[in-house]
C-alpha cells in the first residue's frame, strides 16, 4: 500500500513520466508484489487499472467490455489520487503532436477496376518510374 500511494501521489504532480517513475520507485526501494524492481510497464498496469478507481472490467478491451462498481474496499485517498493520475494521463494524450496526415489522394480506378480472370478488384499505391514521373502500381486486393 505504501508503494502504491508513492506512486499514485507522484504521478499525480504532473513531473514523472511511467519510466521516470519507475526509476525513481526503485531507487526509494520499493519493490513490485513479486518482488521484482518497477517497470515502465508495471507503472502503466497500476495507472490503467480500474480496480483502484473501485471498478471491476469484466472482458476487458472486447467488444462485450463490462464496468461495474466492484466488492472491493478502495481507500477514498487511493480512488482520489488514482482519478487525478487519468486526468494527467488524458491531457498528456491530447497533448500530443503526431507527424501531419499525410495528403490523401484520389485515384480515379480505385475500386472500379475488376480483374477480368479472378473478379477482385484492383488497388495500388504509388511508385515513382524510371523517369521519375509519378505512377500507380497496381494489385489485386
Amino acid at each position: 500500500m505504501e508503494a502504491l500511494l508513492y506512486l499514485l501521489r507522484q504521478y499525480s504532480t504532473g513531473h514523472y513520466s511511467y519510466d521516470s517513475l519507475a526509476e525513481d520507485l526503485t531507487v526509494q526501494g520499493y519493490r513490485t508484489r513479486l518482488g521484482t524492481q518497477f517497470t515502465k510497464g508495471s507503472v502503466e498496469h497500476i495507472l490503467s487499472n480500474r480496480f483502484y478507481e473501485g471498478k471491476a472490467v469484466y472482458h476487458p478491451d472486447k467488444p462485450d467490455e463490462d464496468v461495474k462498481e466492484g466488492k472491493q474496499v478502495v481507500p477514498e485517498e487511493v480512488r482520489s489520487l488514482w482519478i487525478d493520475c487519468q486526468k494527467i494521463k488524458l491531457a498528456r494524450t491530447q497533448s500530443r503532436q503526431g507527424r501531419p496526415a499525410s495528403e490523401r489522394r484520389s485515384y480515379p480506378f480505385s475500386k472500379v477496376s475488376v480483374c477480368d480472370e479472378c473478379g477482385r478488384h484492383y488497388g495500388g499505391h504509388p511508385g515513382i518510374g524510371k523517369s521519375g514521373e509519378v505512377i500507380r502500381r497496381l494489385y489485386h486486393k
